[in-house]
């Protein structure tokens, strides 16, 4: 007698329906949330670099200058004479001498500048001899989530051990973190998952208002009439890659045209490309005016079109 008992349970066919329908949905769904959640990343950097550039407002507000410690021409013949311990700045950088001007933590030390740790986040120090004035607060919180700590170099024995004040490591440390080596200073990171440094550029107050007057690269020397001197971000742009951030359009292997600057890992200031990055809509002045803050954006990659990029007044 054939047993009429309800059957229980699924056959294997149907199970590999089951189980191709959810692999499908997967499929669909895995890069859908990718892209939602790198969206959702560049927006929190965006309004982190948003951030940044409403200090440098306030600071502009109090000093009537943009921020940063050393003059531009310091940048252009070597930072280190500024500082005690010279041969551990060399690679100090504009993006850094932002850090310290609205967090605070440069000290005199003999007549020198030099770092202390605790007075990260303390606010900055007025260095006029003449009059003194009391320490202003930090034009920037630091908050971890915001303002992620650079990540410790594996091979110093001299970084400080606030987890607040560490230097970019060795690139070939961290095969991520594509710059030079760096001073013992902080840079403002984004929160990618693969940080950069978030670039800053100080516009020379008598630049002349030119296309032709827009980015200069410094040899050993100092042009004042040039808006942005590319020098201090030179290092930010070697990859491991071998490949220069800043490259021709029109060269999808990313290298830039001038065999030269490729080689050498340097970014060409004379190309027009570069000059159009620097530039504004027009092509006829500088961007940002004042200042120039600018993030590697999604692909990770400076000077492409995705970039962040924020100038004085707070404008794209």
């Amino acid at each position: 007698m054939r047993d009429r008992r309800p059957r229980e349970g699924f056959t294997l066919i149907e199970l590999l329906v089951v189980i191709g329908i959810i692999a499908v949905l997967i499929a669909i769904l895995v890069p859908v949330v990718g892209k939602v959640r790198l969206a959702a990343t560049t927006a929190n950097v965006t309004n982190e670099v948003h951030k940044i550039s409403a200090a440098i407002g306030n600071y502009f507000n109090d000093f009537q200058a943009y921020p940063g410690v050393l003059p531009n021409s310091a940048f252009a013949t070597g930072p280190s004479a500024f500082f005690a311990s010279a041969g551990t700045f060399t690679n100090y950088t504009q993006s850094e001498d932002l850090v310290m001007a609205l967090r605070g933590g440069l000290v005199m030390s003999g007549g020198k500048l030099d770092i202390k740790g605790l007075d990260l986040d303390q606010g900055p120090l007025s260095f006029n001899t003449v009059t003194v004035q009391p320490r202003k607060h930090a034009y920037v919180e630091h908050v971890p989530s915001e303002f992620p700590p650079e990540p410790p170099d594996p091979g110093s024995t001299t970084t400080p051990k606030s987890p607040l004040l560490q230097p970019i490591a060795k690139w070939n440390d961290y095969p991520g973190l594509t710059y030079v080596l760096d001073s013992p200073a902080p840079e403002f990171m984004d929160t990618y998952n693969d940080p950069r440094p978030i670039l800053y550029l100080r516009a020379n107050a008598s630049a002349t208002n030119s296309r032709n007057n827009i980015v200069y690269n410094s040899a050993g020397k100092f042009d004042a009439t040039v808006h942005y001197d590319v020098a201090p971000i030179q290092g930010y742009l070697q990859s491991t890659t071998g490949r220069d951030d800043f490259h021709d359009p029109a060269d999808p292997s990313h290298k830039n045209a001038s065999a030269a600057a490729f080689n050498s890992g340097k970014l060409d200031a004379t190309k027009p490309w570069v000059i159009d990055y620097f530039s504004n809509g027009s092509g006829s002045s500088a961007k940002g005016g004042g200042y120039l803050l600018i993030d590697a954006g999604p692909d990770r990659i400076f000077g492409t079109s995705d970039d962040i990029i924020v100038g004085a007044g707070g404008g794209q």
